[in-house]
């Protein structure tokens, strides 16, 4: 690999850890009280954790972030007066084994990023203030991390929960061959090996380890002649797998929301992940999987009334790419309310519709 590529790979590396470290705004969810709590800071959002059983803590990168998270479980979303006698468990545990192995991932980092240094100290075509500040960077990230983490000469630390989950933390992430019946869809093929590479990193994930995704099918003029409809499949910001297409075969609204699912399984699938968790303001989809499509396969994929089923193609072939996944569950989100996922894929959805 030459030394240009290296760098733009440690560059997306730095650029990754310093985004995780720059994230400020924790949702606190309370599952049992069905309310959440928005916390500026770790050491809040873990005191109110920590304060009722069966609760965790979300970090995200704005406060809004954080309330639409919270919005979309149906949960409310309390005011600082109202989270009174919420009280932090004091919890202190040895935790000698997992120090060390923290450190043993910090030093390898430390390596990785002074490698990198070398690397662009090396590049004559860099200019010697930003070699300069590169270095500065790299110790501020490292001097945070030791400070979030807060080992102490006692050799223990805090105990931390699971906020974000990360690839390597999931065995499904590891990259595997491609069956005979996954063939990649032609629409695909143009993707590079390394925007999957970075928008694999960049993936948000749910507690059961699922890509967390919001889908959206447009359709201007439904139900007329002149019907053109789109996909928006939105899985973050500027994430290289997020979609914008034109809608094929049938130009309908449902065929659209029932074809932007696929093509967002297809999308997680290319980077060898088999988890998703979608996000879509169509019941009628959500309706179709979990409802309906059992009782019409036992029906011969008729309607209760002997009538054939409408989009019968287009919903076997979501359940075929159901079928191939581990995991897919599904998030009813109220459409055109706020909720950020929401709006982008509708933006996306709206513009493959008006693409000639």
């Amino acid at each position: 690999m030459s030394s240009h590529c290296w760098t733009n790979y440690y560059l997306v590396y730095f650029k990754q850890i310093s985004r995780f470290l720059k994230m400020p705004f924790y949702a606190v969810i309370f599952k049992t009280k069905k309310v959440g709590s928005i916390a500026d800071n770790w050491d809040t959002a873990r005191t109110l954790k920590d304060g009722i059983p069966n609760s965790y803590a979300k970090k995200f990168l704005t406060k809004s972030e954080a309330e639409n998270y919270i919005k979309e479980l149906s949960f409310k979303v309390l005011e600082d007066n109202d989270r009174k006698g919420i009280k932090r468990k004091q919890i202190e545990i040895p935790l000698s084994p997992i120090v060390s192995l923290i450190n043993e991932h910090i030093t390898k980092a430390k390596t990785a990023f002074n490698d990198l240094h070398l690397l662009v100290t090396s590049i004559s075509d860099i200019p010697p203030a930003h070699k300069g500040q590169l270095k500065v960077l790299i110790e501020e990230v490292f001097d945070k991390v030791d400070a979030l983490l807060n080992i102490d000469k006692s050799n223990k630390i805090e105990p931390l929960d699971v906020i974000t989950t990360n690839c390597a933390d999931i065995k499904d992430c590891s990259t595997t061959s491609i069956k005979v019946d996954d063939v990649v869809n032609p629409k695909d093929a143009n993707l590079k090996q390394s925007e999957i590479a970075r928008a694999k990193d960049m993936f948000n994930f749910n507690k059961k380890n699922e890509v967390i995704v919001y889908t959206d099918g447009a359709c201007l003029s439904n139900g007329f002649a002149e019907a053109a409809g789109g996909l928006g499949v939105w899985f973050g910001p500027n994430n290289p797998l997020n979609l914008s297409e034109k809608l094929s075969g049938l130009q309908t609204n449902n065929h659209a929301e029932i074809h932007c699912t696929i093509r967002a399984i297809e999308r997680v699938k290319l980077t060898g992940i088999k988890r998703i968790n979608i996000h879509t303001d169509s019941e009628y989809v959500i309706n179709c999987v979990t409802k309906w499509v059992p009782i019409w396969e036992k029906n011969g994929w008729k309607t209760t009334a002997r009538k054939p089923v409408k989009n019968i193609d287009i919903l076997k072939l979501l359940q075929k790419k159901i079928n191939s996944m581990d995991s897919v569950s599904w998030v009813h989100v109220s459409g055109h309310t706020g909720i950020t996922g929401n709006e982008e894929a509708d933006k996306l959805a709206k513009a493959g519709a008006i693409i000639k």
